[in-house]
């Protein structure tokens, strides 16, 4: 089962006039379940990770990164992806909103990212098992931070429900996975 290609709406408070689009797909199949992000626009604009990645890092959030968050539609729990252009990634289990945060135990996902001049393209495939030991049904909310060169970030969502960026807030689990 896949998605059509969705549009991430940049926060309003943090425009980015640079970027042109960030879109998401995914795919589920029985070899996983796949995240594509797509970037376009002035992409010598953005600062991007070092590229000897491939690491559990933590704070990759505070530069150009994509996350996905998944929770079980009738839960207080729920998980978090980070990852890296470079491969970095991180993964976070919360028992309810912004609470008691540990590192989830799962294998690395794979990570493959590819760039031109205006598009920037990062796959991703989660560890096995995930979204499905979340519990059914799943909503799932993909999201994006991208840094400027000149430091400054834009904060992209399916849905932004506050007045500041926040990501962890559940009106961003905006789709439901079947």
């Amino acid at each position: 089962m896949s998605t059509e290609l969705t549009h991430l709406e940049c926060h309003p408070i943090m425009p980015c006039a640079w970027v042109d689009a960030l879109t998401v797909s995914w795919t589920r199949s029985q070899q996983g379940f796949t995240i594509t992000y797509r970037l376009s626009g002035d992409l010598s604009e953005l600062v991007w990770p070092a590229q000897d990645g491939g690491q559990r890092r933590d704070e990759l959030w505070k530069t150009t990164c994509f996350e996905a968050f998944f929770r079980a539609q009738d839960s207080e729990h729920y998980v978090e992806f980070n990852f890296a252009p470079n491969g970095d990634w991180a993964a976070y289990r919360f028992s309810g909103y912004r609470s008691n945060q540990t590192q989830l135990t799962c294998s690395p996902p794979v990570i493959e990212s590819s760039f031109d001049k205006n598009t920037a393209i990062v796959q991703v495939t989660l560890p096995e098992g995930f979204p499905e030991h979340v519990g059914g049904p799943i909503l799932f909310g993909p999201t994006g931070i991208l840094e400027a060169a000149d430091g400054t970030h834009s904060f992209w969502a399916l849905h932004h429900a506050l007045i500041k960026p926040d990501f962890h807030h559940i009106e961003t689990f905006k789709m439901t996975l079947d």
